[in-house]
C-alpha cells in the first residue's frame, strides 16, 4: 500500500521539507515540496511540524492537504498505468502550488522561455516549415540570461510583465547594462513573444501584456557607399587575393541588394538569362521569397573573371573595411563601433571604412535608388515587408515619399504640356 511521508534533510533554518512517496516495488521517489521548517520546531515520529505555535499548526494543515491531494492523483494515474517516478511527483507538487498548470507549463518567467527553448524545433516558421532559425534561438537564449540577471533573486512569474515592468527591463538593459535602443527594444519584443506563448498554454498573464508597446528605434546612423565610392572601390588597386574575392562579394552586394546570407551563398546557379537581361534568381532566407534581380552590365564585369569562392560573414566584415581603406573610403562619420573594452558599440566619430559592414551593401543599394526605382519595387528587392520599413532602413521619412510624388506630377504636366494641343479651325462660310 502506498504511504507519504515528510522530511527533512538538513539542519540549517530554514531546512527544505521533502516529501517521499512510496508507491511499491521499489518506487520511492523524493522531491522537495518548496516548504521549509525550522529543524527545532521538527518532529522527526510524525513528519510534521510541532504543533506549538500558530504557523506550525498552518503548515501541517498545508502538508496534509498536500498528501491528500496526491493520494487521490496517484489512485488515478495507477488507474490509468501511469508510470510513478520524481517527475510525476514533481508535477504533482508543483500543480498544488500553484507553480505549473494542468498542460504542465510553469507559471515562471524564465521556465516560460525554457519551454519556449525546448520547443523552437517544433514550431512554425518563415519558411513554411518547421523549426525556428539558430538567430531566433540565440535571441531567446540571450533574453533568458537577461531575465535572469534583470529578476535577481526574486523569480518574476508570467503575470509579473506589465507595463512598468516593461519599462523597467528597458531601463536596466539600456542605462544599467549599456545596450542599445535597438537590441533592448528587440528583447522586450521576444519577452512579449514569450508571455504570449506561455497564455496558450493556460498561464495567467497581466492584463496590460497587449497594451505595451513594441518600439521601433529608428536607426540614426545610416552608414552606406555613394555610386562616387563604389567606383572608388571597382577602381582601386588591390593586390591580395583575399581582399580582390571580397570586393567582387562588396560590389556585387551593393548592386543587388540582398541581405548577407543570401549574398555570400550565391553560385553560378543563380545567373540567369531573361529577356536579353542577366538576372539574378533567388529565394530569400527571410520570409522564404522568390526574387529576381536584374544585374547590369558593369557589375557583370567585374565578376567576369569569375564569381568570388565563398567566405563566411565574419571574413568578409573584415574584409571589406580594408577594401574600403585602401579606396580611400576614409572620411570622418559618425557611428557606432564595437568597443572591446565594454564589449559594447560605442557612438563617436571614426574614419567611415571602419563603419562598413555587411548591412552596408544592401542599404547602399536601397539607397542609392531611392529616387529613382519605385520604391515598391526596391521593397521587393531588398525583402523589406512594409514601405514604411524600407523608409526606417535608409533613414528616409514618409515626407521623403511626399517629395518624390511631386516631383513624378511634376514631370507627368511637364511632359503633358509639351504634347501637341489639337486646335479646331473654323471654316469661312462661302458667300
Amino acid at each position: 500500500m502506498a504511504s507519504i511521508k515528510f522530511l527533512l534533510r538538513s539542519k540549517k533554518n530554514p531546512a527544505p521539507i521533502y516529501i517521499r512517496l512510496s508507491a511499491g516495488r521499489g518506487t520511492t521517489p523524493k522531491v522537495r515540496t518548496g516548504l521549509h521548517c525550522d529543524p527545532k520546531q521538527w518532529s522527526e515520529s510524525t513528519g510534521m511540524p510541532k504543533q506549538t505555535t500558530a504557523s506550525n499548526k498552518k503548515l501541517a494543515q498545508t502538508l496534509l492537504k498536500m498528501k491528500a491531494r496526491i493520494f487521490e492523483n496517484l489512485n488515478e494515474a495507477q488507474s490509468e498505468g501511469i508510470s510513478i517516478d520524481s517527475t510525476w511527483l514533481q508535477y504533482q507538487v508543483d500543480l498544488i502550488q500553484g507553480k505549473v498548470n494542468e498542460s504542465g507549463q510553469s507559471e515562471f518567467l524564465v521556465d516560460a522561455i525554457d519551454t519556449l527553448l525546448d520547443t523552437c524545433h517544433l514550431r512554425p516558421n518563415s519558411k513554411g516549415g518547421i523549426g525556428l532559425g539558430k538567430s531566433s534561438y540565440n535571441a531567446y537564449r540571450s533574453l533568458k540570461s537577461k531575465i535572469i540577471a534583470f529578476q535577481g533573486r526574486k523569480r518574476l512569474k508570467v503575470k509579473d510583465v506589465n507595463k512598468k515592468l516593461a519599462q523597467d527591463f528597458l531601463q536596466f538593459m539600456i542605462d544599467e547594462k549599456g545596450y542599445s535602443e535597438s537590441y533592448a527594444t528587440k528583447s522586450l519584443a521576444n519577452l512579449k513573444t514569450v508571455c504570449h506563448d506561455a497564455k496558450k498554454n493556460g498561464v495567467e498573464v497581466s492584463t496590460q501584456l497587449d497594451s505595451i508597446k513594441s518600439i521601433h528605434i529608428k536607426n540614426e546612423f545610416i552608414i552606406y557607399l555613394t555610386p562616387e565610392e563604389i567606383e572608388r572601390i571597382k577602381n582601386a588597386e588591390i593586390e591580395q587575393p583575399h581582399l580582390i574575392n571580397a570586393r567582387k562579394w562588396l560590389i556585387l552586394g551593393c548592386a543587388i541588394g540582398q541581405r548577407a546570407g543570401d549574398l555570400l551563398n550565391l553560385t553560378s546557379k543563380n545567373f540567369v538569362y531573361i529577356q536579353g537581361f542577366n538576372m539574378i534568381e533567388l529565394t530569400q532566407e527571410k520570409g522564404n521569397k522568390q526574387v529576381r534581380i536584374p544585374v547590369l552590365e558593369d557589375t557583370m564585369n567585374v565578376i567576369k573573371s569569375g564569381l568570388p569562392h565563398k567566405i563566411s560573414i565574419q571574413r568578409f566584415n573584415d574584409y571589406i573595411k580594408e577594401v574600403c581603406r585602401i579606396a580611400g573610403i576614409d572620411s570622418m562619420t559618425k557611428g557606432k563601433l564595437y568597443d572591446p573594452a565594454t564589449k559594447r558599440k560605442k557612438v563617436g566619430v571614426y574614419p567611415k571604412y571602419k563603419l562598413i559592414t555587411s548591412h552596408t551593401c544592401r542599404r547602399s543599394f536601397a539607397t542609392n535608388h531611392f529616387n529613382e526605382m519605385p520604391t515598391s519595387i526596391i521593397r521587393i528587392l531588398t525583402g523589406h515587408a512594409t514601405e514604411q520599413m524600407l523608409l526606417n532602413y535608409i533613414g528616409n521619412s514618409s515626407l521623403d515619399i511626399t517629395q518624390l510624388i511631386l516631383e513624378y506630377m511634376t514631370k507627368s504636366n511637364s511632359k503633358l504640356n509639351k504634347q501637341p494641343q489639337l486646335e479646331i479651325v473654323h471654316s469661312k462660310k462661302s458667300v
